[in-house]
């Protein structure tokens, strides 16, 4: 019994009641937190990641210059790794249209998890440092989670709580956000048709033509506050190197990072070296801008050095979501302002503890910055942190919406801290098997090893004990008794693990990190287990230099954790004599471990096999297997035997070590897989003679606990004995019953062989081996072939053997395949070479395994989602086992870490790198440069005249009220919404387009609009695969009409730089087996006449490209290189320019032989002018064998014959490149395979891309209006997209707003645009300075995209404004029912009527009938002199209606006459920078129209 065990007094039936519910509630707490803990974990699974950032456009953004404007490039910070766009100067909004790409390899979980990406957009200064606009943030965890991965063309506010003035959005940027990890893909999107419904559902938005409100929620701004209370740590150890003029201590702060902004408490300096606890009873408010993409909230503790970088002790993440809300915060209002209400009671919510875990004490810097950073990953135990925060929704509305720190409003009492209790933690440390050895410096022996097992701050340290062999034996029980810990499950520390080595360095070298809960969970109860360990990250080399790439090991234990009272109670004591006796009480035992056979072992020779044989250890014996020559998938059905006297309690036994060992004559032999089998999953046998335990597959791992996909089928047993000297018989064979079958092998060729030492295969030929138990193998060989080349030889044949297999499918054999080259030279001598070999499970081609049988020609095409489906399943436990392990950390052969180098980590987080070369680039305008002074335009007057001419008013003044928007923004002086900033930005635009007495959408008008570029002729019947959202064809062909079996050449490494290993060429044919022989089948299952050679041509038709990796930089030059056997065809010489969706339309034809030849490769290569060698950005294999003899596709083939339509359609292919796993983009196109005697009849599509046209837009600046500003001298300026500005001359010292023109700029515009979003018009207004900088008066965007589709269809002129009034005129017309005729002939009438001249003859007719009636009625007299005076009266209006004519057409002469119908005005908007408000600031009056250019015309 223990010391402090006690009896306890007797419990009355309910009070036993109530303390086993109480204890049954705790084991139930423990069970729900370490649910949370798994569900939490493995979100996203580790591995290689990229992060895809398209920045589209900016609108309203805050300028920052003295014109008003800003010279605006967006900047994207992920994981330390920044890239930047061009520099577009001048601009409120501009179109980036820019893709920027992050690849990251060997991510962990937490890595990627608590990953971010900060937006931030500046404002280019040449000379002072560049001006922060505003930034949006977002997690990795969150885009990752939406659908298809992919946060899609959205708009978000961009925000800036470091600027005085920083309430509300400075503006807005539309992004796409893409994240794609293992298994991922990434959707392709028709951006045509996309964009065409983005302006649609803008175009209901709004009340206007052509002009529409930018697509985007009604983002209502509002502001929150997220307060962390900070209360206090504990537990800290010293982080300063003591020296003669300092003392040991600790200066800790407190730093929260939510969504760009960061809030630090003051520095708080503890005197000591161990146990330290820094009070910092703070407040750190940042505020919150709704709605927000961010949801993680980093807290980190640090460090300060007053000479040095400020070092991380370690963090802690939350997601916003879980934090509580609160209402009102109860303030008064100061001498000075709002001030905090200084209050007697907390309010807020409970303060928790928070664990803290980071790398080993001492280790600082790179070695220990991931650990610092991701707790998660972590080794040690670094002290807690007590934290509680909230989030403030209605906080103060003179508050600043600026980060801040401040003192606790109430008094800290003890009442507010957590509560704690007794606990005790038992640990009995019985062995360790596996441990890594360690030679001591001029010692020959090993040294020694100890081990360290900690909660918190309370260690139980066993002593030093000698490493035999890699087994450690303790044999000890020690306890921590009473020690204090928080009360709450999720407040105490992990249970943490160390190996440690011995003297004269002393260091840890492996560890564990094992929940609380776990242990709490079973009160102690837990039997004993063996606590898989895990290499230290920060120390992961051997004192010599040499890296820790054995296995790390495994330690036998019995933990006990629980409340003190419960430790106490004698039925939960641990008695240790009792104990003790349990482990040395021994008895003999024998062990058989029986080992029947392994596949898919890694290879360790360059052949890519090796020679394996089994090892098993066991109580610091070993026994072996014969060897196996030369294979991966050995047979041994082998018994080896232990006798060793074991505990009768077998838990506290040692495991089984079952290791993969390589015979080498010439060299060290080195084990390559592990197993490790605990004693207590074997049975006990009654006797000697009992029959074996039925077998299991075992999944393998590397020496260095790295997971394989090899496997080894075995099982083991225990029998006792009487003594150890007993001798038992030989165990008896574990073959299993076999039978009598079939296989047969149609061999078609082999395919895409590599060379070998320099040499092409010339004539191959492939051995097939179908190995036995007992060595009754059979064999057969093809004949060598050289048809139609070596390195794609046909056989056309087929093989069969006798052979004998076993009954029961879980012992079924592995069929080795190789590949020789039957040429004989020089360097081979007269062997003939092995080119590759591969092995190829027979349990699915049993067609007695009614299980798993999968029948000939059903095998899934690796490019289907069916295949990609069942493989995650398999590989789905591979990859959350490998989760377990500190994947990522160790780099073999450097002592780096991996992710650090890929990364650029530090210790204060991720280092910055600059991945592009530039800081700025400027819009290219040298491409149409030969336009710039083509037309001077024709303005009202000159400069000179203007200046020397009194001030002419006009005659009619335009009543017309301002805008509604306008007055409420003066008139109520309210900060804008997301909609009210768009709609005023627009809704200059969107007047010009609507009638005053109608208000029609442009969908509801009679005018077409083109959905895209390219004549649609070739698409037309071959979109039936991808609007069933289709990619590959193989989804629709989904099983091969021939199996391929990839053959391997080279060494296996756990570490892919140093690994070999490569796929060399792939065997193609049909696998059956069968109970009879085939040899007599009245019918062959495959006739071997449909192989017959034949003639065909391949023609392949490449539309476009999407996605596309970029080489280096932003941007590439792609073109394409398409190879078939040893036919190549590139398009290197028009290859496209400074895209990452590039136009191919491209069509290449080839001619070969099927079976031949049929992997045909398409590849994608960056075009370089300065190194001859392009750069592959990705490639697809299409087999055309595969297709041409597969059922489906010859269905295909005769639907089209017989008028059904059914052509070859359109599929999307992945792009991938051997160095990455990610998808490098994908490809549109479709392919066509027919026999050379209906090539001629069947001309190739004519698959042409959309021809280049020139046009040019031609804008007629006139007048403008209700300008807020006395006097001022105007002009305007216009572009769009990256064509060259240009401006109207000046109207100098314009009154009230009303400046004049009548000025023609001339753009030239090449279509089809790259991008819709380029397809804008800008129009400025500026007023001219001529001693300071010109301002900026306000600007707007007119949309013409579709405008430009319609004038590229139609080959003619278009005036937008005057075919939009047409168009509401017809639908006018309908709607009243009136003929279209009558209206024309209305519209002709009222037109000559306006004329003076036409009027008055109209008159005369009227006056000459009217004299005709007066005559007959009165008499001639009276009528006589009633004409002369009303002919008169008739003249004086005549020739006043003729003044009036002349004064109209004078005013127009010199632009101040009223708008046409093809002109309307077009507000212009201005973002105040001072007040952060969106204000009117007048119209102009434009016409706009689309002309196509002519090449010999000058501007």
């Amino acid at each position: 019994m223990e010391e402090d065990a006690f009896i306890p007094l007797k419990l009355s039936s309910k009070e036993q009641e109530e303390l086993l519910s109480k204890r049954e509630a705790q084991a139930a707490m423990a069970s729900h937190h370490l649910e949370k803990l798994e569900l939490r974990s493995h979100v996203m699974l580790p591995g290689d990641y990229q992060m895809q950032v398209h920045i589209i456009e900016c609108r309203d953004l805050k300028g920052g210059n003295s014109n008003g404007l800003c010279d605006a490039y967006a900047r994207v910070r992920v994981m330390g790794r920044i890239k930047k766009t061009r520099v577009i100067r001048k601009v409120s909004g501009c179109v980036f249209d820019d893709t920027l790409y992050f690849n990251f390899t060997g991510l962990t979980c937490s890595a990627i998890e608590e990953a971010g990406i900060e937006l931030q957009v500046y404002d280019f200064d040449a000379f002072l440092a560049h001006k922060l606009i505003g930034m949006a943030t977002f997690d990795a965890r969150s885009i990752h989670a939406l659908p298809n991965h992919e946060f899609y063309r959205k708009w978000v506010g961009l925000i800036n709580n470091k600027a005085r003035d920083s309430s509300g959005y400075h503006g807005f940027i539309k992004v796409s956000l893409t994240i794609l990890g293992p298994g991922d893909e990434q959707l392709s999107h028709d951006l045509d048709a996309e964009y065409q419904k983005e302006l649609a559902e803008e175009a209901d938005q709004s009340s206007g033509f052509g002009i529409v409100a930018l697509e985007g929620p009604n983002i209502d701004v509002k502001t929150t506050f997220l307060v962390v209370f900070v209360w206090e740590a504990r537990d800290l150890s010293v982080m300063d190197s003591t020296h003669l003029f300092s003392s040991a201590r600790v200066e800790a702060y407190v730093r929260v990072d939510f969504s760009g902004m960061q809030a630090m408490t003051s520095v708080v300096s503890v005197l000591g070296r161990a146990n330290l606890a820094p009070e910092f009873n703070e407040e750190l408010w940042l505020p919150i801008t709704e709605p927000t993409e961010t949801r993680r909230i980093s807290v980190g503790l640090w460090n300060y050095s007053a000479h040095t970088q400020d070092r991380p002790i370690a963090h802690v993440y939350f997601d916003l979501d879980d934090v509580r809300h609160s209402g009102d915060l109860r303030t008064s209002q100061g001498l000075f302002g709002w001030a905090f209400a200084k209050t007697s009671n907390y309010m807020g919510p409970r303060p928790r503890w928070h664990c803290l875990y980071g790398a080993p004490a001492g280790i600082q810097g790179k070695r220990g910055a991931l650990q610092n950073r991701y707790g998660e990953e972590a080794s040690t135990y670094r002290g807690q942190l007590l934290l509680s925060m909230e989030i403030l929704t209605n906080p103060p509305s003179n508050l600043k919406h600026t980060a801040r720190r401040t003192a606790f409003r109430f008094k800290p009492t003890l009442g507010l801290t957590p509560p704690t209790a007794k606990y005790h933690l038992r640990a009995l440390a019985l062995m360790g098997s596996e441990i890594p050895q360690f030679r001591s410096a001029g010692i020959r022996t090993t040294t020694k090893m100890r081990l360290v097992i900690s909660i918190g701050n309370h260690e139980l340290n066993y002593g030093w004990e000698q490493n035999k062999r890699g087994v450690v034996v303790w044999n000890k029980l020690l306890t921590l008794k009473a020690i204090r810990l928080p009360v709450l499950i999720e407040e105490i520390p992990d249970v943490c693990v160390y190996l440690v080595r011995g003297p004269p360095k002393v260091s840890t070298v492996c560890f564990s990190r094992i929940p609380a809960a776990r242990v709490l969970q079973q009160q102690f109860r837990g039997g004993p287990y063996w606590e898989m360990l895990k290499p230290e990250p920060s120390g992961t080399t051997y004192p010599s230099g040499m890296m820790l790439d054995m296995n790390p090991g495994a330690i036998l234990l019995k933990l006990g954790f629980g409340l003190s009272e419960d430790a106490m109670d004698p039925a939960f004591s641990w008695p240790e004599v009792e104990l003790m006796k349990k482990v040395e009480e021994r008895t003999p035992f024998c062990l058989r471990v029986y080992i029947y056979q392994a596949k898919d072992l890694p290879a360790s020779d360059e052949n890519g096999l090796l020679d394996p044989y089994i090892k098993v250890r066991f109580c610091g014996k070993k026994e072996k297997t014969r060897v196996h020559s030369t294979t991966t998938s050995p047979l041994f059905y082998e018994t080896l035997e232990f006798h060793e006297m074991l505990p009768v309690d077998i838990r506290f036994g040692p495991d089984i070590i079952v290791q993969v060992w390589d015979r080498d004559i010439f060299s060290s032999r080195t084990p390559k897989a592990l197993l490790r089998l605990p004693l207590t999953k074997c049975p006990v046998l009654s006797s000697e003679s009992s029959k074996p335990p039925l077998p299991t597959w075992h999944k393998l791992t590397t020496v260095g606990a790295v997971p394989l996909s090899s496997a080894i089928l075995m099982s083991a047993a225990l029998i006792r004995k009487r003594d150890l000297a007993e001798r038992f018989s030989r165990s008896g064979s574990i073959t299993p019953q076999m039978r009598q079958a079939w296989v047969e092998v149609t061999c078609v060729g082999v395919r895409q062989l590599k060379a070998h030492r320099l040499r092409t295969p010339q004539a191959p030929y492939v051995r097939i081996d179908v190995p036995a138990p007992n060595e009754r193998g059979t064999n057969v060989k093809t004949r060598s072939s050289s048809v139609p080349c070596g390195r794609n030889a046909n056989f056309l044949e087929r093989k069969i053997m006798a052979v004998e297999m076993p009954e029961n499918a879980l012992y079924a054999q592995h069929m080795d395949l190789r590949v020789y080259d039957a040429h004989i030279g020089l360097s081979t001598g007269l062997q003939n070479p092995l080119v590759g070999a591969c092995s190829i499970d027979l349990a699915t081609k049993m067609p007695w395994n009614s299980e798993d049988f999968v029948p000939p020609q059903m095998e899934l095409f690796s490019d289907s989602d069916l295949w990609r489906q069942k493989e995650e399943k398999q590989q789905d436990s591979n990859l959350r086992t490998q989760a377990e392990f500190p994947e990522g950390i160790i780099e073999l052969g450097t002592g780096k870490f991996a992710a650090d180098v890929d990364l650029g980590f530090c210790e204060n987080g991720y280092r910055e790198i600059e991945c592009d070369d530039y800081h700025e680039l400027e819009r290219r305008d040298d491409e149409f440069a030969a336009f710039t002074s083509g037309d001077a335009g024709t303005g009202a007057f000159n400069q000179l005249t203007l200046s020397g001419l009194p001030m002419i008013y006009e005659d009619v003044v335009y009543m017309r009220e301002q805008d509604q928007l306008a007055q409420n923004i003066s008139r109520e002086g309210r900060p804008m919404t997301f909609l009210d900033a768009v709609d005023s930005q627009i809704s200059s635009a969107a007047e010009a387009l609507t009638s005053l007495e109608t208000s029609y959408k442009l969908s509801e008008l009679p005018i077409s609009f083109p959905s895209q570029w390219a004549a649609a002729d070739y698409i037309e019947g071959r979109e039936w695969w991808t609007e069933q959202n289709g990619r590959e064809l193989e989804n629709y062909l989904r099983n091969k009409p021939f199996e391929s079996y990839k053959v391997f050449r080279g060494k296996y490494h756990q570490n892919a730089a140093k690994s070999t290993l490569r796929c060399v060429g792939v065997f193609k044919g049909i696998l059956r087996i069968l109970d009879a022989n085939p040899a007599f089948e009245e019918k062959p299952f495959f006739p071997m006449r449909v192989l017959a050679s034949s003639a065909y041509t391949v023609r392949l038709y490449v539309i476009r490209g999407m996605n596309l990796q970029p080489v280096d930089g932003n941007s590439s030059d792609p073109y394409l290189r398409v190879k078939l056997g040893s036919d190549v065809e590139d398009r290197k010489s028009s290859h496209c320019t400074r895209t990452l969706k590039p136009d191919f339309y491209d069509t290449f034809e080839f001619h070969t032989v099927l079976p031949g030849p049929s992997t045909l490769k398409i590849q994608v290569k960056e075009w370089n002018r300065i190194y001859p060698v392009h750069e592959i950005i990705g490639q697809t294999e299409i087999d055309l064998e595969d297709r041409w003899f597969h059922s489906e596709w010859q269905k295909l083939d005769s639907l089209r014959k017989a008028g059904m339509n059914k052509l070859k359609p359109i599929e999307i292919r992945n792009l991938h490149k051997d160095t990455s796993p990610l998808v490098q983009g994908q490809l549109h196109l479709w392919l066509e395979i027919r026999p050379e005697s209906e090539t001629h009849r069947e001309p190739p599509v004519e698959l042409r891309g959309p021809e280049k046209r020139k046009f040019e837009v031609r804008v007629i600046c006139w007048k403008s209006k209700d300008v807020p500003f006395e006097m001022g001298d105007y002009f305007a300026e216009f572009w769009i997209g990256e064509y060259r500005k240009q401006k109207t001359d000046v109207h100098w010292r314009c009154r009230n707003g009303q400046g004049s023109w009548n000025w023609r700029i001339k753009i030239p515009v090449e279509l089809p645009l790259d991008s819709p979003e380029k397809g804008r018009l800008v129009v400025q207004l500026w007023d001219q300075d001529i001693i300071k900088w010109n301002e900026v008066v306000g600007d707007a965007q007119i949309d013409l995209y579709r405008w430009f589709l319609k004038a590229y269809h139609e080959k003619r002129a278009i005036n937008i404004f005057k075919d939009i009034n047409e168009a509401i005129a017809r639908k006018q017309s309908l709607r009243s029912g009136e003929d279209s005729n009558q209206a024309t002939e209305s519209n002709v009438t009222s037109q000559v009527a306006e004329s003076p001249l036409s009027l008055s003859l109209v008159e005369s007719a009227e006056d000459e009938t009217a004299l005709l009636d007066t005559n007959q009625t009165k008499g001639a007299v009276m009528g006589s002199n009633h004409l002369q005076d009303h002919t008169g009266h008739r003249k004086y209006q005549t020739a006043e209606k003729d003044a009036q004519y002349f004064v109209k057409q004078l005013k127009e002469l010199v632009g101040l006459g009223e708008i046409d119908e093809s002109t309307r005005w077009i507000k212009m908007t201005y973002h105040d920078v001072r007040t952060n408000r969106l204000t009117s600031r007048g119209s102009l009056a434009i016409s706009v129209s689309l002309n196509k250019r002519i090449a010999s015309s000058c501007f």
